[in-house]
């Protein structure tokens, strides 16, 4: 790629060994960027980076782990506390846009997609260590919608049963009240949990009146 300057050391931390070993291939052989470990369980990266003087984490969660909406902000959280301010960049399995603000908002610098070429990665890592943000450009398009609409990427039947939850009714009722299926409400209600990380109407409460959608 013809980089210029000394190369960007890389820790790279990913819970699927393929994914791991693939990373690795792909960056050796890339110019710009030196990988200087891995670790298996992302778990284990924050006690993991003292040892190791890293310009830029590459972490790349399972695809179960990603769905954690506190996954990446608990992970930056730790790196702090364990004295690392190397910058993160998230290697994602899925093109979701609520995923990937979530992940941006939490601290990480740059959120690439797999599928993405070694040199949007390379980009990445490159970008992070000057204290820049990476998202390809579609992603970014629709972080912007998201923004704009402020409601966390849920969509407006979303956005309905967040609302109703949040004052009370029930699976049943709200189905009633949407003309819609107990079960079909019951997936809604998942998406919910996925999407804004509340498991309770506790939470949506919290998130209704943030949002003014209830007094």
């Amino acid at each position: 790629m013809g980089q210029e300057g000394p190369s960007v050391r890389v820790v790279v931390g990913a819970d699927a060994e393929l994914a791991r070993e693939g990373v690795i291939r792909c960056l050796a052989e890339a110019d710009g960027v030196e990988v200087v470990s891995a670790v298996r369980d992302l778990g284990h990266l924050p006690a993991y980076v003292r040892g190791h003087d890293a310009d830029v984490l590459l972490v790349a969660p399972s695809p179960e782990r990603a769905e954690d909406p506190n996954l990446v902000g608990r992970l930056v959280e730790e790196l702090r506390q364990a004295g690392s301010n190397a910058p993160v960049v998230v290697l994602g399995y899925r093109s979701d846009a609520a995923i990937a603000r979530r992940a941006l908002h939490a601290g990480a610098s740059g959120y690439v997609l797999v599928w993405q070429s070694v040199r949007d990665l390379v980009e990445a890592l490159q970008l992070a260590v000057r204290g820049r943000l990476y998202i390809s450009a579609r992603l970014g398009v629709e972080i912007a919608r998201i923004d704009e609409d402020d409601h966390d990427g849920l969509t407006e039947r979303e956005v309905e049963v967040a609302r109703l939850a949040a004052l009370g009714y029930s699976n049943s009722q709200i189905g009633q009240e949407l003309f819609l299926s107990t079960r079909t409400i019951e997936s809604h209600r998942s998406n919910l949990t996925r999407k804004l990380g509340v498991e309770d109407r506790r939470g949506l409460v919290s998130w209704a009146i943030e949002h003014q959608m209830i007094p």
